[in-house]
C-alpha cells in the first residue's frame, strides 16, 4: 500500500493499522514521507507510539487523551531517571513470608502463614486505600493474586496422621473474606508422601492455577479454578527428568526449567478447557558447558494482570515481558559459579505461535535462539536478594551494593538523555568467556538500558509495578513490616 492509499483510509483505520506495528516499524513508516510524518504527529498516533516505547497498553480508562499522554510520559521519564516522589510509609503487622504487588495492590502473608494483609498503595493520582489484616483459618504456605479479577488463590498445607501431606488451593476474593463468586468450587486438594526436602509454588494465568511441588521428581498440577476441574496432574503422566521449576506464559502455555545437562527450557502448551496432558512444542537449550552441569535454575519473574485493574490507566503488554532467572553451575574445579539470565518472552512464545501442524517437538540449540533474545551475565540477581521484576523492568542491587539499578528492556526513549542512564544495544553485547563453566564464548545482544540510583535506606526486599518502587524491611522493635512507597 502506497502512502497516498494509506492516507486515504479513515483516521480510525490508520490508527488501527499503526497500532499493530512495533515502535521501530511505526517510526520507520513515519519517516518514509512528509505526509506520513505529519500523520504520525497526531495526538492519537503519538499516544499509541509512546505506549509501544514503554511496552504498555491502554486500559480503556475514561480519561481524556491529553491527560493519558501526560501521565504516560511522566511514568516513562520517571523510570528513565529514577526520580521518584516519596508517597507514604505503610506499616503492616507481622513479618514477611510471601508477598505480591500488582497494579498498586500489595498482599503478604507472615512466615507462619497465619495472617493475610492487603493494602492499596498510594500513587501520583490516588491516596493509599484501606489496609486489612485477617487471620486465616489454615496454614498458608504460598499464594498468588490477580487484582483484575479480585482473586487470591491461597495454598494450604496440612500434615495427615498417616504420614502424607495434603495441599489444598483456595480461590477467594481479595476485597472480601470468602470464596470467589466466579468459582464453581472454592478449592481443590491433593496428597503426597512426605519428603525430606520439598517446596511448593503456585502461579496464576487467568482461569488456570498451576501448582509445582518440588519433592523427589517433582509434581505439576493445572487446575481451572473457575470451572472447578483438574486439567492435569503429572503423577498420571511423567514429566521430563530434572525439572527444577516452572513459569506460566499464558492460560495455555508454560515453560519448565530443567537442570539436565547444560540446562534447558521445555516450552509446553495445553488446553485450559480440556483435561489432558500438556504437549512439549520445543526444547530451548542453554549454552554447552565444560562443567559437570547446572545445579539450580531459579525464576524471579512476577505475574502480571491479565486484564485492566479498575482505576489504573495502563498495564504491561502481557506477551512482551522479561523473564528473569538465576543459574548456579558446578565448575570443572568443583566450585560453584552463578549467573543471571534475562529472556524476552517472545523467545518462549515463538514456538507456541508457529505452524500448529508440527507434530514433534523441536530441540533448538542455544545459538539459534539465545544470542538476540537474551542477556546472559555475571550474577546480577540472586535468590533471596534485593530483586524485583515487572513487565520489561528489573530492579536489582547495584554492582558494589551502594544503590539500586533498574534494567529496562523496553524500547529506548529517543527524547531523553541522562548521565545515570546507560544503553547496551546489540553492538554492545554481554560476553561470557570460555572458562571452567562454558565450552565456548557466550555472546548475548538483547537491548536494554540501566539507570542507577543511590539509596539512603537499605532494604532487603523490593517490589515494583507500573508506577511504584516499594522498599520493605521488618522492624524487630515494633514487630511490623515497613513499606516505603515511592511513585513516579
Amino acid at each position: 500500500m502506497g502512502a497516498g492509499s494509506f492516507l486515504a483510509l479513515p483516521a480510525e483505520l490508520q490508527l488501527e493499522i499503526m497500532g499493530i506495528l512495533d515502535a521501530g516499524s511505526m517510526l520507520s513508516l513515519a519517516l518514509s514521507c512528509r505526509a506520513l510524518h505529519e500523520q504520525f504527529k497526531s495526538p492519537a498516533i503519538q499516544y499509541a507510539y509512546e505506549l509501544l516505547l514503554s511496552s504498555m497498553q491502554d486500559n480503556g480508562a475514561d480519561v481524556p487523551l491529553d491527560i493519558l499522554q501526560l501521565s504516560l510520559r511522566r511514568l516513562r521519564k520517571g523510570w528513565e531517571s529514577l526520580d521518584w516522589t516519596f508517597g507514604e510509609t505503610v506499616k503492616l503487622p507481622g513479618d514477611l513470608g510471601r508477598y505480591a504487588l500488582i497494579s498498586g495492590i500489595f498482599v503478604k502473608i507472615d512466615r507462619k502463614g497465619a495472617d493475610l494483609s492487603v493494602c492499596g498503595l498510594s500513587s501520583a493520582t490516588q491516596t493509599g486505600r484501606t489496609r486489612t489484616t485477617a487471620s486465616l483459618d489454615f496454614h498458608a504456605i504460598d499464594f498468588t493474586i490477580d487484582p483484575s479479577q479480585d482473586l487470591i488463590v491461597l495454598l494450604e498445607k496440612r500434615e495427615l496422621p498417616d504420614g502424607r501431606r495434603r495441599i489444598q488451593a483456595h480461590a477467594r476474593c481479595i476485597s472480601a473474606d470468602g470464596a470467589h463468586p466466579s468459582a464453581k468450587v472454592d478449592s481443590f486438594q491433593f496428597d503426597f508422601v512426605r519428603h525430606g526436602s520439598y517446596s511448593h509454588k503456585i502461579l496464576l494465568a487467568d482461569d488456570v492455577v498451576a501448582i509445582w511441588s518440588h519433592h523427589g521428581d517433582g509434581r505439576l498440577l493445572l487446575w481451572n479454578w473457575r470451572e472447578g476441574f483438574l486439567i492435569y496432574d503429572s503423577i498420571c503422566s511423567n514429566l521430563p527428568k530434572d525439572i527444577y521449576s516452572l513459569e506460566m506464559l499464558s492460560r495455555e502455555a508454560f515453560i519448565l526449567m530443567s537442570v539436565s545437562g547444560p540446562g534447558k527450557f521445555y516450552v509446553c502448551k495445553f488446553s485450559p478447557m480440556v483435561p489432558a496432558p500438556p504437549t512439549i512444542v520445543a526444547t530451548l537449550m542453554l549454552p554447552p558447558t565444560a562443567s559437570s552441569g547446572l545445579l539450580s535454575f531459579v525464576t524471579h519473574s512476577t505475574q502480571l494482570p491479565v486484564r485492566p485493574v479498575p482505576g489504573t490507566p495502563f498495564m504491561p503488554v502481557p506477551d512482551s515481558r522479561i523473564h528473569v532467572f538465576s543459574l548456579e553451575y558446578r565448575t570443572t574445579s568443583g566450585q560453584h559459579q552463578s549467573y543471571s539470565l534475562f529472556v524476552h518472552s517472545r523467545a518462549f512464545l515463538r514456538p507456541i505461535y508457529r505452524d500448529s501442524n508440527q507434530t514433534q517437538a523441536e530441540e533448538i540449540p542455544w545459538d539459534r535462539w539465545g544470542p538476540y533474545d537474551t542477556r546472559f551475565t555475571e550474577r546480577r540477581v540472586q535468590p533471596g536478594g534485593p530483586c524485583a521484576s515487572y513487565g520489561c523492568r528489573v530492579l536489582c542491587e547495584s554492582i558494589g551494593g551502594l544503590g539500586i539499578d533498574v534494567l529496562d528492556f523496553s524500547y529506548a526513549n529517543p527524547y531523553l538523555t541522562s548521565r545515570t542512564r546507560r544503553h547496551f544495544g546489540p553492538h554492545n553485547p554481554s560476553v561470557l568467556p570460555p572458562n571452567n563453566v562454558f565450552l565456548r564464548q557466550v555472546v548475548t545482544r538483547l537491548p536494554y538500558h540501566v539507570t542507577s540510583r543511590s539509596v539512603e535506606n537499605h532494604y532487603p526486599y523490593y517490589a515494583i509495578d507500573e508506577e511504584r518502587v516499594v522498599g520493605m524491611k521488618y522492624s524487630l522493635r515494633s514487630g511490623e513490616m515497613m513499606l516505603e512507597v515511592n511513585y513516579f
